[in-house]
């Protein structure tokens, strides 16, 4: 059920920016995670009104309308189990008001540099009020943005600020200390755009362990190739004290939890975007005493550009011991026909899978070998043999075999 959860995705403003009064929307995509049930329900000072709509088969709309301002509660099921990030916590304010009026021109997001001037330019388009702004970098220091009235203009703005971090920035636009439509706006500082696609964790921590202990798991941003926002947060029965330090390969965390259950660990890199596999669901067991709610822990790291070892890869944590593998494909196969098996390595850290099929001396080559990445750390395997006769069929994880392995295949 895990598995198609996290292959459910949301965007939107009204998960960041929600108004009394108005319409607040997000998007919810599940075409990833197949057929099932999506709900939708809002917790807080007054009852919301919620609007959904299905656009197409896998996108849908929501929408919720909350009378008084305050702190909601908006959680997203998918078959009964919350997406990623679900429950949400959002604040409703109070009606914007003329900051709906607000709109911005020449506005850069990308290509930034650090020390040289950024500007961009504010129109009221007929609303009234003080006009503020405001950058948040990456490492979370903020910074009041310089304002000035054009002359030539009625109701025109020039906002200008200079960044001092690479990285992911936030532009918070106000009038009368409520947000503008858009606000806060996402602008890029560096050379490139990190990509949360190039980061992969591991380790036990992400999968299990036992409370009043330190659970470990190891984020690898080697590939990337740049420096930029990496943040954890879990949420789980216990406050989970985090701790973390810099490692060859990037960076590797330690959490405590006080009680056992089930506990989620989203790893985002580059803002709010989810690096391959996360949240991770990790199961806790031990003493102690849950909580009634679910408590949430917080960490940020502002890494530094890291580069690969001029002696070679990196050195993986793995243990080939923890990997379990299935099917007919292990033992027998047919001539001519694709024969099959699974190998699982969810267990087992994270490192290389190599497979490979050799006969006896004169034989054949091996047609066909390939592995395909199912789904959270399962892969399929299928090889194809023309020649009948006694085979070995190699599985390593890294430099270690797998257990079994190498397994002798009967071919016939």
């Amino acid at each position: 059920m895990w598995d198609l959860v996290c292959g459910t995705w949301y965007v939107g403003p009204g998960l960041d920016n929600a108004e009394v009064g108005h319409p607040n929307e997000f998007n919810i995509y599940t075409h990833e995670a197949g057929p099932g049930m999506l709900t939708v329900n809002v917790e807080g000072p007054s009852k919301a009104t919620i609007m959904f709509e299905d656009k197409f088969p896998g996108s849908s709309v929501a929408a919720f309308r909350a009378p008084e301002p305050g702190d909601y509660t908006v959680n997203v099921k998918f078959n009964d189990e919350h997406i990623p990030d679900s429950p949400f916590r959002v604040v409703v304010h109070p009606s914007s008001g003329g900051a709906r009026k607000v709109t911005v021109q020449s506005f850069k997001q990308k290509g930034l540099e650090i020390g040289k001037p950024n500007a961009f330019t504010c129109v009221f388009n007929g609303a009234q009020g003080a006009l503020g702004a405001r950058v948040v970098a990456p490492s979370g220091a903020e910074d009041e943005a310089l304002i000035q009235a054009l002359d030539d203009t009625n109701g025109h703005y020039a906002v200008r600020f200079i960044p001092r971090e690479n990285g992911v920035h936030y532009c918070h636009v106000t009038l009368d200390n409520r947000h503008i439509r858009g606000s806060p706006f996402r602008v890029i500082v560096g050379e490139a755009d990190p990509d949360p696609g190039l980061v992969c964790a591991s380790g036990q921590g992400l999968v299990t362990g036992k409370s009043g202990e330190g659970n470990c798991f190891t984020v690898n941003t080697i590939g990337t190739g740049i420096a930029s926002t990496l943040s954890v947060n879990i949420d789980g029965p216990s406050k989970a004290e985090i701790k973390a330090h810099e490692v060859n390969e990037g960076y590797e965390f330690m959490y405590t939890p006080s009680a056992p259950g089930d506990y989620f660990v989203a790893i985002k890199y580059g803002g709010n975007y989810h690096i391959a596999g996360s949240p991770f669901k990790a199961k806790i067991t031990g003493p102690g005493k849950p909580s009634a709610k679910k408590e949430h822990a917080h960490c940020v790291i502002e890494t530094v550009k890291k580069s690969e070892d001029s002696q070679g890869l990196p050195k993986f944590s793995s243990d080939a011991s923890k990997i379990t593998s299935k099917g007919l494909g292990l033992n027998k196969a047919f001539t001519g026909r694709a024969a099959q098996f699974s190998v699982d390595t969810t267990h087992a850290g994270h490192n290389m899978l190599f497979c490979s099929v050799i006969g006896q001396p004169g034989s054949q080559p091996v047609d066909e070998i390939t592995m395909k990445h199912n789904n959270r750390n399962v892969y399929n395997c299928h090889y194809t043999v023309k020649q009948k006769g006694k085979y070995h069929l190699v599985v390593k994880y890294g430099d270690q075999n797998i257990p079994g392995s190498p397994f002798n295949i009967n071919v016939i």
